[in-house]
């Protein structure tokens, strides 16, 4: 398969577009005002100080605050500097101004702007040099003073504590804000010097644009240093820290106090042209470009290399060389002497390399949407899905693909009879010359051949396998599955990152430990000497086998805001696989910041409105919305900062990661002490809090005598309130009990008239019935009759008296009654009683005799006349809020009884019926829930009358009293 398919192979050195330190960009995309910067400085708080082309900025590591500048002279700012806590700057037609607490700039008159000089600050006096004289300018007195020299002085000068140093024709000068005094004179040159420096005594002086651009000046001498190639426009020159950078057209030299040239001479952001090299008090270096805003350094050390801008996805330790993969299927090697890269392999298909294997030979195994070897000019393609290869003997190779482990032969024809028995199954294929394993064990992520052990392990989706002359098996934890995403190994030890199991160290005896180093997924895992190095969500994390301590190099670190892929360790020095290209970092560069991030309160607001919060803030009760504005001030990871705060003993809070404010509303009046403070990255934060004490004072409503007064009129008010009330209700209550009192008295002599005059109807029924007994000359029946009357006849004189009786004595009652009534109609009339197994008869209570009229009514109205067996069924069924008695018969009904009383007597109605009428109105007027009755007239399906049902809601009544 030699030749096949292999796009092509080429060995063309390319040099880099860009070998930069690894750097973030503040510019007009992510807020600066400007691009062109011609000056930063970082203040005493901590604060970074911009002077662009469109004015002054301040920021913070979050928030940029713009100063404002109502001077129409030039918009332009440079020259920054900080005295007594306040920035002064100059504009480029050399009116000078200082910031306020207001945001803007006031203008200084500080003598008769004509040009740009520079501007220096020594014994409380700002100092200019100008072309023939020094001004000076007392900030205390508002008085300036001029000082003249005989020849023309030159640009370059050197500020240092209580004097300056100044080039005037060849000579150097020091005014000390008294006098003019020579310090040396130097031989005669026709170069003009912009910039001047006291190292140590030893003056340099450098040119703008004439080479060689670096002097020394001597008693009568002058040596020059050719490090500035030519071409060059020195834009500034910069000492802090041992360190003295020049800044160019075409990028920024550092060099250490005698000159030497640092960092191996090499030139930063050669592509730029920087106005100003700083270090923040964090050590991460700002360079302010006219053209590109800020470049944030975190790690100096730090390089990015990037070529076309590819993205980078695998890579391999090569001997002196590094391969990488992109994610547009090609593999560059990368030169860690010369620094270039070099193509040595691309397919036209952009497929993301996946990994990148190197065997004994040197032969490079490609794991990519196929598998290609690359040896010397020639290639061999493989059409399966690889995702990584192990190599088991000097031709025999493993590799994971998609859905299965197959085995090739580099030199030769797959000859069965090469594969070790261990290796082969019954389900093995082979097919287009690889032996696919088939061990059904769905895809596989990985393969590693561990030689100590002749062990083949591979990570599936469904665990992690293993494959040796002692057997085959699956390497479980706490018996359950590892599902590991890469492997590596040492000499005794199997290593397996996995994606929510953290890592996995299995040892000879295929035992597992799980090493807890990180919550988060792992992608790729590398073991180098004694540590591990993880590529997982929370960055590249070393971890140390041997300690057991871990620690995460981030964008503090030096790596950049780009995904990173994969790793290796070369010399101690970690080459990393990102989407913005190649990370060159050395491992000791790691290092704990120890600077905690500073907490400065920048304004205080009470209901939206400015407080002067220096002093203690005593504020009014209604000025209770209080917000806190303030900066965290750290740069070496804009996004690792904490910030917490708490309120008097309250627990600690955390600040939204992209918020500076913190709101306090509706505070109750009290004092209130405000604790801040923040941690950086490494978990450093201040010894003592930021703190903010102010009080909400007490309204008046809130005063103790204020309230004791309004309690006492309050009391009195009451008192006499319903003094007065109660008199009102007395009388009123007086004549509402007369009136009930009248009205009871009312109702009870009308129920027992009713009573009264039930019970005579039934009594004249009765003796109707033992009369035509006595007639027929019945004795036994008239005996019979007139013992169940006579009991009857005590229980209504009972009931009479009582306003409610149980279920049960109404059942009995109304027993007693049918009986007399069938026997007086020779047995003709059937009924029968039902009663809910829910109704306790006993301890239930209704109106006493509320339920014969009905049952009467049934009797003479609808059974008296029908001509079918009489049937009368009497049902107490319980219901939500009472009890429901349905009265049935199958009589004639209401219409056809209508009918007979017409005809027998047209002014005639039924006594029972009007009297329980009445009756039930005067019940409902004490009950919540009234007694209700509902008549239904039963039909069939042609109209024909089968009898009356009466249904009878009867609420509850707790007893008879």
């Amino acid at each position: 398969m030699k030749f096949i398919i292999t796009i092509f192979i080429c060995s063309i050195t390319v040099y880099l577009n860009a070998q930069n330190p690894v750097h973030r960009v503040l510019n007009n995309i992510t807020g600066l005002p400007s691009n062109a910067v011609y000056n930063i400085i970082q203040d005493n708080k901590g604060f970074i100080w911009v002077s662009h082309d469109k004015g002054l900025s301040r920021y913070d590591g979050k928030q940029i605050i713009n100063y404002k500048n109502k001077s129409p002279q030039s918009k332009s700012l440079s020259n920054l500097l900080e005295i007594n806590n306040e920035i002064y700057c100059q504009d480029f037609a050399g009116y000078y101004y200082k910031t306020n607490t207001n945001l803007e700039l006031e203008k200084i008159t500080f003598s008769t702007p004509s040009s740009f000089n520079a501007v220096g600050f020594i014994n409380k006096k700002l100092v200019s040099i100008k072309y023939d004289s020094i001004r000076t300018f007392n900030l205390n007195t508002k008085k300036y003073s001029a000082y003249y020299v005989n020849t023309k002085n030159q640009y370059a000068n050197y500020f240092s504590n209580k004097e300056v140093y100044f080039i005037n024709e060849n000579q150097v000068y020091v005014f000390n804000d008294s006098q003019i005094n020579p310090v040396i004179k130097f031989s005669e040159t026709k170069a003009v010097f912009y910039f001047l420096l006291n190292l140590n005594n030893t003056f340099y002086a450098i040119t703008r644009n004439t080479y060689p651009y670096i002097h020394q000046l001597g008693n009568q001498t002058i040596k020059t240093f050719p490090y500035l190639p030519k071409g060059t426009f020195v834009q500034n020159v910069c000492e802090f820290n041992n360190e003295i950078w020049i800044c160019t057209s075409k990028g920024a030299y550092c060099f250490d106090k005698n000159f030497v040239p640092k960092f191996k001479g090499v030139c930063f952001f050669n592509d730029n042209s920087i106005s100003k090299v700083i270090q923040d008090k964090e050590g991460n270096y700002w360079f302010s470009t006219l053209t590109n805003g800020l470049l944030i350094v975190p790690n100096i050390y730090s390089k990015l290399f990037t070529i076309n801008n590819e993205s980078f996805s695998a890579i391999v330790n090569n001997k002196e060389d590094i391969l990488v993969g992109s994610i547009s299927n090609s593999i560059l090697k990368f030169n860690s002497s010369s620094k270039k890269f070099t193509t040595i392999f691309k397919r036209t298909n952009n497929h993301e390399i996946l990994d990148i294997f190197l065997d004994n030979e040197n032969k490079v195994f490609v794991s990519s949407d196929q598998l290609s070897v690359l040896n010397n000019n020639s290639s061999t393609n493989y059409q399966i899905a690889s995702k990584s290869t192990t190599q088991i003997t000097d031709n025999l190779f493993a590799i994971a693909y998609s859905t299965d482990i197959g085995i090739i032969n580099t030199k030769e024809n797959l000859n069965l009879n090469e594969i070790p028995k261990w290796l082969t199954n019954s389900n093995a294929v082979l097919e287009k010359n690889i032996y696919n394993l088939n061990i059904n064990k769905g895809r596989c992520r990985d393969v590693l051949y561990h030689a100590p052990t002749k062990t083949l392990y591979t990570a599936t989706a469904s665990g992690l396998f293993y494959f040796s002359p002692n057997g085959n098996g699956e390497i479980t934890y706490q018996s359950k599955p590892i599902f590991a995403s890469h492997l590596t190994s040492n000499e005794n030890t199997l290593f397996a990152g996995t994606f929510i199991q953290n890592v996995f160290a299995i040892d000879t005896n295929k035992k597992a430990q799980q090493l807890y180093i990180t919550n988060n997924d792992i992608y790729k895992i590398h073991n180098y000497s004694n540590f591990l190095f993880l590529v997982a969500d929370d960055g590249l994390i070393q971890y140390n086998l041997q300690t057991k301590q871990k620690r995460i190099f981030t964008n503090a670190d030096g790596l950049p805001k780009a995904e990173i892929k994969d790793v290796v360790v070369k010399n101690n020095i970690l080459y990393i696989a990102t989407s913005l290209g190649l990370v060159y970092l050395d491992i000791d560069t790691k290092k704990v910041n120890d600077i905690a991030p500073t907490i400065n309160v920048n304004e205080v607001l009470a209901n939206g409105e400015k407080i002067n919060w220096h002093n203690e803030i005593s504020l009014a009760p209604n000025k209770n919305n209080i917000s806190i504005h303030f900066s965290a001030l750290s740069f070496k990871s804009q996004d690792g900062i904490t910030v917490t705060y708490k309120i008097n003993n309250e627990p600690w809070q955390n600040v939204d990661a992209n918020s500076r404010i913190i709101n306090l509303p509706a505070l109750s009046s009290g004092k209130y002490i405000l604790n801040i403070k923040a941690r950086n990255e490494d978990g450093i934060e201040a010894q003592q809090p930021t703190t903010l004490t102010f009080t909400i004072k007490t309204p008046l409503y809130k005063q103790w005598w204020f309230f004791s007064f309004l309690v006492f009129l309050a009391c009195l008010m009451v008192y006499l309130y319903f003094k007065r009330r109660l008199q009102s209700e007395h009388v009123k209550n007086n004549l509402i009990a007369q009136k009930m009192q009248l009205e009871k008295e009312l109702q009870q002599s009308i129920l027992t008239s009713i009573k009264s005059q039930m019970n005579p109807h039934f009594l004249f029924n009765a003796l109707n019935t033992v009369q035509s007994y006595i007639y027929t000359n019945e004795k036994e029946n008239a005996t019979k009759y007139l013992g169940k009357f006579s009991e009857l006849t005590r229980m209504i004189l009972e009931m009479s008296n009582k306003p409610s009786v149980t279920i049960a004595t109404e059942i009995k009652a109304l027993q007693l009654y049918l009986d007399l009534e069938k026997q007086r109609f020779e047995e003709k009339l059937n009924y029968e009683f039902n009663c809910d197994r829910n109704i306790n008869a006993e301890t239930s209570y209704i109106p006493s005799m509320l339920i014969q009229p009905y049952i009467e009514n049934a009797i003479k109205h609808g059974l008296m006349h029908s001509k079918n067996k009489w049937l009368l069924s009497i049902n107490f069924t319980k219901v939500e809020k009472g009890i429901l008695v349905v009265i049935e018969d199958n009589g004639i009904g209401r219409k056809k009884s209508i009918e007979f009383q017409k005809h027998k007597n047209l002014k005639h109605q039924s006594f029972s019926t009007t009297a329980n009428k009445k009756r039930l109105e005067i019940l409902n007027q004490g009950f919540n829930n009234n007694i209700s009755v509902e008549i239904i007239d039963k039909e069939d399906v042609f109209g024909h009358s089968l009898g009356t049902k009466v249904l009878l809601n009867i609420p509850f009544v707790s007893s008879h009293s």
